[in-house]
């Protein structure tokens, strides 16, 4: 890049970035443009405010802004040499100043330089109207460019000419050939002609690297945006056809599982009602054995004390000859009722328990009976919403994002009903083993009674032995045998 002495007539507004100094802002204020003035030093712009507080004829405007690539806090790193003040860490300016010395670091609010520019355009409507029209420069003075030009995209179109004065060795900038390459490419790429190195006015003698905005590039770079633009809005819009597609085949497959869930529920409503009619049958079976044991029960303590009085009515005969064997039979025979008594309570209590757990079993159905509802109620939502995602397949791209999401959400309601329908399942088949417990224990009740019945037919039996040589010792003519 040749040297040139050309110096370019004042732009329409200017922004100036960096250590410059007084004499230099000054004799760019006689040139009637607003200016923006952003040191990027604390201590500098300290000392400038106080300087220009008030002055310019309102064209100036101060900002002790930090810059940097984003709008956030930054670790603001100070240095031996002030001119390396900024962003960049020690470890990446050791290979260009091997002395330079870390002063300070402190974390600080730093800004891009887009939305500086833009709030200070914004200030007055015909400043914003000034600044649109482009043309304008923008002039830095620093040692690390990079990180102020990543923050200037939004506005790269109204800036008419980008000036860098490396504050430096004029021949090689200090940041390095692959620090100016990498900003000559991004302005290159952005519509500007490749850099002149020259003076960019009278008021300062260091040699810069200017690039002025090319119209046309900019014009070929915009549009090779735009086609870029319109082919990945075009393949996002086939990506969404094809989404919309993959949407359509997932409303069918819910569909489909909604058909399954209700035959699956229809079987189930079934089961339930067959369960229901085989807890009402054993309810009944219940109840009649119940009633039957009672009499069964009744007829039997009625036979006893029959028999009680009618053996107590011949002992009476005999109570001369076998006064203190009749003593030990009678307190044989009140133990024995008492036993029997006992067992019949007992068998008693154990219908009732059996009768609860019954009932128990019968609220368990009932609640079976609701949760299939409920689950019919639930695969009719799923049906309505599935049919709202084929209707609403074809909307924005962001809609289309949503009902994606909203499918995941049906497929986890539709594993969470085919859960509940296997556990609905499991609950169906706890209820008929337990049923058939409880017929066991019905049927271990019905051995227990006949064994009960056995066994008091033989005490009987033993009984009635016992007395019956008592019957030869009789004085009483004619007093009938014993059976």
């Amino acid at each position: 890049m040749a040297l040139s002495p050309v110096c370019e007539a004042a732009p329409p507004w200017q922004v100036l970035i960096g250590p410059f100094a007084s004499e230099h802002i000054e004799a760019e204020l006689d040139h009637g443009a607003p200016l923006l003035l952003v040191p990027n030093d604390l201590e500098r712009a300290e000392a400038l405010a106080q300087q220009f507080e008030g002055g310019g004829g309102g064209r100036l405007s101060f900002s002790r802004d930090l810059l940097a690539a984003d709008d956030r806090e930054v670790c603001w790193y100070r240095y031996s040499d002030p001119r390396f003040d900024g962003v960049t860490p020690p470890e990446e300016l050791h290979h260009l100043a091997p002395n330079l010395r870390l002063r300070d670091l402190e974390l600080r609010a730093a800004v891009r330089l887009d939305s500086l520019i833009h709030s200070w355009a914004n200030r007055d409507p015909a400043l914003a109207a000034l600044v649109s029209a482009g043309g304008g420069r923008v002039w830095l003075q620093g040692k690390q460019p990079l990180p102020i030009v990543a923050g200037v995209s939004r506005v790269v179109e109204v800036i008419g000419e980008f000036c860098w004065t490396p504050l430096g060795t004029p021949v090689d900038p200090p940041g390095g050939p692959a620090s100016q390459e990498r900003l000559a490419e991004w302005l290159e790429s952005s519509g500007f002609h490749p850099a002149e190195r020259r003076t960019v006015n009278a008021q300062c003698a260091a040699s810069s690297l200017v690039w002025r905005q090319d119209p046309l590039r900019r014009a070929a770079v915009r549009q090779q945006r735009l086609e870029a633009e319109s082919e990945r809005l075009r393949q996002e819009r086939d990506g969404l056809g094809q989404e919309r597609d993959g949407l359509r085949q997932d409303v069918e497959v819910l569909r489909q599982e909604a058909e399954v869930l209700r035959a699956s529920l229809a079987e189930a409503e079934a089961r339930q009602a067959a369960l229901t009619a085989a807890h009402a049958a054993a309810d009944s079976r219940w109840q009649a054995e119940r009633e039957a044991l009672q009499q069964a029960a009744g007829a039997e303590r009625s036979l006893l004390e029959a028999e009680v009085l009618r053996l107590s009515g011949e002992a009476d005969g005999l109570r001369q000859e076998a006064e203190t064997q009749r003593q030990g039979l009678e307190a044989e025979a009140a133990a024995e009722r008492a036993v029997r008594e006992a067992e019949i309570v007992r068998l008693a209590q154990e219908g009732v328990v059996q009768r609860q757990e019954a009932e128990g079993l019968r609220r368990e159905a009932e609640v079976l009976r609701r949760e299939a509802e409920a689950l019919r109620g639930e695969v009719e939502a799923l049906r309505l919403e599935g049919e709202s995602l084929r209707l609403e397949g074809e909307s924005l791209r962001q809609e289309a994002a949503d009902r994606t999401q909203e499918a995941a959400e049906r497929a986890q309601e539709a594993a969470y009903l085919r859960q509940r329908l296997e556990t609905l399942q499991q609950e169906v088949d706890a209820a008929a083993a337990q049923r058939l417990l409880l017929e066991a224990e019905i049927e271990r009740l019905g051995q227990e009674n006949g064994t009960l019945r056995q066994e008091t037919r033989a005490e009987i039996a033993a009984i009635l032995a016992l007395l019956a040589p008592a019957e030869t010792l009789s004085p009483t003519p004619g007093a009938p045998a014993a059976p």
